[in-house]
């Protein structure tokens, strides 16, 4: 009996016999038919999802310096900067600095006092300046547009496309600055264009503002055109 039993046992592979739906079990449990004698683990290093604390940071990322990293390390979040309402004490602030900055060798440059009672004025201009250009479209018609020219974009106070009128209110009295020149220069191309572009003067204007209007093909007005 037992030399038969040992005849079976040399015949069956593996040396062990489980009925007709047999198996063949591998040392430490893997079953044969898998790749590699098993289920191969998530967080392998041959394909799988390496585990999280693996995930290296982009080449170029440095962390520190103020600034959040998206999620997985791979990009900085910068700050998104806040743009300051003009007239408030922040946006004075701010402008004093850069004021200081700007004129830190200049030996014109104003004390705080000054350029304090400077910026003050500044803003009531700019203020009533907004909400006159807003009488001259109530009265006159037309919006606030901004149009694209050979020479960057111009806003145009009081737009009327349909008539092909581009008008540019001026409250004060103006002069030929460096950025009345490029104004003028993309006001120009409008006139190229077909446009009818007229200053309302409600001021005044230097003589050699006036002469670059004229030479350009500008109309203007001088004083208001509305109560």
């Amino acid at each position: 009996m037992q030399d038969w039993v040992a005849a079976v046992m040399l015949l069956t592979p593996g040396g062990k016999k489980s009925g007709s739906n047999n198996h063949i079990v591998e040392p430490h449990g893997k079953a044969k038919g898998d790749a590699d004698g098993g289920s191969k683990p998530k967080d392998s290093d041959d394909g799988g999802a390496a585990p999280r604390s693996h995930v290296p940071d982009a080449p170029n990322a440095k962390k520190g310096d103020g600034e959040a990293f998206a999620d997985g390390g791979d990009a900085p979040i910068k700050p998104k900067k806040t743009k300051l309402q003009a007239g408030t004490p922040e946006h004075k602030a701010q402008r004093w600095k850069q004021y200081e900055e700007r004129m830190k060798d200049n030996p014109k440059k104003y004390s705080y006092e000054r350029w304090s009672k400077q910026y003050d004025t500044n803003m009531k201009n700019v203020s009533y300046g907004l909400s006159r250009e807003q009488a001259y479209r109530d009265q006159l018609g037309g919006k606030s547009e901004t149009v694209k020219t050979p020479h960057t974009n111009r806003q145009i106070d009081i737009s009327k496309p349909d008539e092909m009128y581009a008008g540019q209110a001026k409250t004060g009295k103006v002069s030929l600055t460096e950025q009345a020149k490029i104004d003028i220069q993309k006001d120009a191309s409008m006139v190229k264009d077909g446009y009818k572009v007229e200053y309302i003067l409600e001021k005044g204007a230097s003589k050699n503002f006036i002469e670059a209007l004229e030479k350009a093909g500008i109309d203007y007005h001088m004083g208001s055109k509305i109560p």
